[in-house]
């Protein structure tokens, strides 16, 4: 039947169909080349003359494709006999485009439908065939979309954001998963501008310097990226739960895995809203007044620890609130609640382990002050070197070029491999260079802010708002978690060195006046205990693993005097 079924098919006038989808359905089908390479050998091998090609890049599962309309238009009016395709899928993966074709064929019209692997003739057998294959088609399309969705619903519920990697991130994938992963190149220049919003500073201001200043670009993909960042992408990250870390996709909220970096914590996201006004999102008024929430972990199962208002009244009439934290997964975990008065007892005595004094307090930022100025000049001269490099690359690039157009060098894949490698060295120094002045300007301000924070901390936890609580313990460090009652924390490696030297930075000077003090020769030896711990602190470890020049530190007699 075979033999009989090819040669009824010779020198037939044919039509060859090729589609591609951009669709997930078709992510793993030939291109249209490929698809056009298999059906011209396959039109050759049975004989038929294929006199039109037509191709698209269009879902079947909808009708109302262009091209395969004007397919069935020739085939209808006699111009084609037989449709040469990839596979029956690339014809129809709906009821009426395949019941089309099949009408075509029982109206005579259609001989054959020829694929690399079968042909379906005019026949009751291969007709049954047909409405099989499509139908199996049909399903597959109709089974795609909710299997999707599950698996997206899936990937939220373990704390991955399932879509396109949002700026400041990259989806990596590990073990089989698509996950998010800080962008090296692009977070810390976002995280600088959210500091600069915070600030004041206007979204123009801090667009220009992104851009323009630090060279700012969007990650390059297919077909757009490598463009300045957007004053609208800009409002979107503001406005994005994302990035302190709570997901919302398609009406469902998650939490975003906690290996993931968050650019700003929620209380920054909120005072962005506020600052934002109207183009902000309005913070939900639920439990304002209770401190520490979206920020404790459960150890056991990995859910939020909420913290909630209990109200107790008492015998004579009076009524007590109480606060209390607990797991948010009531039914799958077993960790008991706890009460926040508790919960602080601990924090405190955390706080005390990381206290200075205010003699130490006082001398560290006058040290940073006379520090920060070598430091600026050691900046200065990373610079120029960094920039004579990137100079001498440039002349490189230049004249390379000249040999190309003066035929000195006719090899063109010679020529590729140079011209990509002096470019990736450009971008290389450039990326050095921006990573250079970042942490220049940035280190000396978190400085600051931890040595205030190791002195007023526990101050703030006594006596402050909820608002002032939340920030102590967010501050101290990170990976808040409780287990069986237990408060958890990575703490902040400059706070870990304040725990380290914890009787060094708690020594207090002799005299009254910060000069009178560095000039008192009682003092001397506290001063120098000091000064020993100063390449600890400008270590790169207390500055979050960020690259900056190391910094030139004196002998200890020579700054005593400077500080005189």
């Amino acid at each position: 039947m075979d033999f009989l079924v090819n040669k009824d098919i010779q020198n037939k006038n044919g039509i060859e169909y090729c589609r591609k989808s951009t669709e997930s359905e078709d992510r793993q089908a030939f291109s249209l080349d490929d698809q056009h390479d298999v059906n011209l050998k396959v039109a050759e091998r049975y004989g038929v003359k294929v006199k039109k090609t037509l191709q698209e890049s269009m879902s079947a599962k909808k009708r109302g494709r262009p091209q395969f309309n004007e397919m069935v238009a020739g085939v209808e009016s006699g111009k084609h006999e037989v449709i040469v395709c990839w596979a029956l899928n690339r014809l129809a993966r709906n009821s009426v485009d395949g019941a089309m074709l099949i009408e075509l064929m029982d109206n005579k019209k259609l001989h054959a439908i020829i694929t690399p692997g079968k042909v379906y003739y005019n026949s009751g057998d291969d007709k049954l065939l047909l409405q099989i294959e499509f139908g199996l088609a049909k399903k597959y399309s109709d089974d795609l979309g909710p299997t999707v969705m599950r698996g997206m619903h899936s990937k939220l519920k373990r704390g991955w954001y399932p879509g396109p990697a949002k700026p400041g991130y990259l989806n990596r994938k590990e073990k089989g998963e698509i996950i998010q992963v800080i962008d090296d190149e692009r977070f810390p220049l976002l995280r600088k501008g959210i500091e600069m919003f915070l600030e004041g500073a206007r979204v123009e201001h801090i667009l220009d310097v992104l851009n323009n200043k630090w060279g700012y670009r969007t990650v390059t993909t297919e077909k757009t990226g490598n463009k300045p960042l957007s004053i609208s992408s800009f409002y979107r990250i503001l406005n994005d739960s994302f990035y302190y870390g709570k997901i919302v996709w398609n009406g469902e909220e998650s939490e975003l895995d906690l290996s993931v970096p968050r650019l700003m914590n929620e209380k920054e996201y909120w005072d962005i809203q506020k600052i934002l006004g109207a183009k902000g999102i309005s913070r939900p008024s639920i439990h304002k007044d209770i401190p520490y929430r979206s920020i404790l972990k459960c150890s056991e199962c990995g859910s939020s620890i909420i913290t909630y208002p209990k109200t107790k009244r008492l015998a004579n009439g009076d009524t007590v609130i109480y606060l209390y934290a607990k797991c948010s997964n009531k039914n799958h975990c077993s960790q008991k609640h706890i009460s926040v008065e508790k919960l602080e007892k601990q924090l405190k005595d955390t706080l005390k382990t990381v206290k200075v004094s205010k003699d130490f307090h006082d001398w560290f930022l006058r040290w940073l002050k006379h520090d920060h100025q070598v430091e600026t000049t050691d900046t200065e001269v990373m610079l120029q070197r960094i920039d004579a490099q990137i100079e001498i690359q440039f002349k490189r690039r230049n004249n390379l070029v000249e040999m190309r157009l003066n035929s000195e060098l006719s090899d063109e894949n010679e020529y590729k491999t140079k011209r990509a490698e002096i470019e990736a060295e450009i971008k290389r120094l450039e990326k050095e260079r921006a990573g250079v002045k970042y942490a220049s300007d940035d280190w000396i301000k978190k400085a600051e802010k931890r040595i205030s924070y190791a002195l007023y901390a526990t101050d703030k936890l006594e006596h402050g708002d909820f608002a002032e609580k939340t920030s102590v313990l967010a501050d101290l460090g990170s990976n808040f978690l409780i287990n069986n009652g237990l408060l958890l924390a990575d703490v902040e490696p400059m706070l870990q060195l304040f725990q380290k030297h914890h009787e060094i930075v708690n020594k207090d000077l002799v005299g009254f006046e910060l000069e009178d003090r560095l000039l008192n020769q009682a003092n001397s030896e506290i001063l120098k205990s000091w000064l020993g711990l100063a390449d600890e602190f400008g270590s790169p470890a207390w500055l979050e693993n960020i690259e900056y020049p190391s910094l030139v530190l004196q002998e200890a007699d020579v700054l005593l005097s400077v500080f005189a």
